[in-house]
Order: C-alpha cells, then structure tokens, then sequence
C-alpha cells in the first residue's frame, strides 16, 4: 500500500503510486488541473462562475450523467 502523508488525510492509503500521485495532484498540490463543463448553460462552466473539475475523468462523467 501507498500511503498520503499529509496530515489532513490520517494515513489514507492506495493501491497503487500512480494513484496516490493523483490523489496528490487533485487535493493538495498549489496548481490543480481545472477542467469546466463547456455548456455555458451549466453551474459547472467557467461562464457561470461554476466549481472546477480537478479531474478530467469526473468532468467526462458530469457530462455524461448531465448532458447526455
């Protein structure tokens, strides 16, 4: 196991370094990855001022469950 050793995580854990590494990059790196909904209609686009996506991933599935 792979362990996050930031203190905010008490020891959480992960199968495998590319996933802790992602783990890192999308909550505690200084410059996380911003991915929006490209529907300007959407609370998640830029033009709404909408919440970033830190995952690229979780922006294809808000599109997918959203917007399909």
């Amino acid at each position: 196991k792979f362990m996050c050793n930031d203190e905010s995580c008490t020891g959480q854990t992960f199968g495998r370094p590319s996933e802790l590494r992602r783990h890192h990059t999308t909550l505690h790196a200084t410059n996380k990855p911003n991915f929006w909904c490209h529907d300007p209609t959407c609370p998640r686009s830029v033009e709404r001022g909408g919440e970033a996506f830190h995952r690229k991933d979780k922006l294809a599935a808000h599109v997918n469950s959203m917007h399909s």
